[in-house]
């Protein structure tokens, strides 16, 4: 459509040469599915697991030699939706729990 303009995302691509930037589009698709499903089937009592997967993302980054900078700034826009899940038991109803002295729903 002539003088119509789409919003540019280049700018969100950070072109690299690593290892990871250089795996196809499939691997680290299914990397990302395999992780994804291995953190949603951890328990979530097991701390020590959350430690791994933290690790791995963290090596995962590493290896593709992504800014740490560039990681902070692109996850500051999930901050409000982990804000609210992390005060949604202080704020619902429903059957409750006592931890650490706080009553939790």
């Amino acid at each position: 459509m002539v003088g119509v303009q789409t919003p540019s995302h280049r700018h969100l691509h950070l072109h690299g040469s690593s290892a990871v930037h250089r795996l196809a589009p499939e691997a680290k698709l299914l990397g990302l599915f395999l992780f994804v499903l291995a953190v949603a089937l951890t328990p979530r009592m097991a701390v020590a697991a959350f430690v791994v997967d933290a690790m791995v993302l963290v090596g995962v980054a590493r290896v593709a030699k992504i800014p740490f900078g560039t990681i902070l700034t692109r996850l500051s826009v999930i901050v409000p939706f982990v804000s609210f899940a992390l005060f949604l038991p202080f704020l619902s109803d429903g059957p409750t729990t006592e931890a650490v002295g706080l009553t939790l729903s």
